[in-house]
């Protein structure tokens, strides 16, 4: 179903499942193809790579909010097929953390951010981050990395409070540090959080929120498009 800016989405109460948002409005660059590669064959389930989330979100009858762009005819077509999914089409946008923010209109009370082609262990962390968001605004879904390879990872501190973050750090002098692989956040946090993660994806620099959050720790986290 494709939504736009006019239509009037119902936030959800506290006691109301989270809704899955997918960011798909990327050029691909990459991984050099024209084409949405969220629609690339997983070679372990024989489907496109987004239906993985897709299925999660189904199994838990989850909604779910798709942002792309229209140039992305394919992944339209496709995403037509599920008529639990919302599909918003948006203008270019800066980097991927832009698009989440165009999507503010459509949060629900809960949100869960899913890239499209990631793969990780357990996959019921979901249901953790789900969990805690009942008590905190913010729960990530986060797993080991070589200090050494924070600038090609969104990385957090592996601490409680606060929560300090940053995009492909370029440091290598880090310790403690922890990759994000899953966000989730509710809706009254959610602008001044991807606001920041914009700035960090253009500077590199380690912004702070001083918010209550809590990190669910996953055993493995795999980019299908990055290996």
């Amino acid at each position: 179903m494709i939504i736009t800016q006019n239509d009037n989405i119902l936030f959800q109460n506290d006691s109301s499942p989270p809704q899955i948002i997918i960011p798909a409005a990327g050029f691909g660059t990459r991984v050099g193809s024209p084409h949405a590669k969220e629609l690339f064959i997983d070679p372990i389930t024989k489907k496109p790579l987004i239906h993985r989330a897709l299925n999660l979100a189904a199994e838990r009858n989850w909604p779910v909010h798709v942002i792309t762009r229209p140039e992305k005819t394919e992944l339209i077509d496709y995403l037509n097929k599920f008529p639990s999914v919302y599909t918003q089409i948006v203008s270019k946008t800066k980097e991927w953390p832009d698009s989440i923010l165009k999507s503010a209109p459509f949060w629900q009370k809960k949100n869960i951010l899913i890239l499209p082609d990631t793969l990780w262990d357990p996959q019921n962390a979901i249901d953790e981050i789900f969990r805690s968001l009942n008590t905190n605004p913010i729960a990530i879904g986060a797993f080991e990395i070589d200090k050494n390879q924070s600038h090609v990872w969104g990385v957090i501190k592996n601490q409680t409070f606060p929560l300090e973050f940053c995009e492909k750090d370029q440091s290598t002098q880090l310790f403690d540090i922890l990759a994000w692989g899953i966000i989730g956040f509710t809706s009254d946090i959610g602008i001044e959080y991807f606001t920041k993660l914009q700035e960090s994806t253009f500077d590199h620099q380690w912004k702070f929120m001083e918010s209550k959050f809590e990190m669910i720790r996953l055993n493995t986290f795999a980019d299908l498009t990055r290996i």
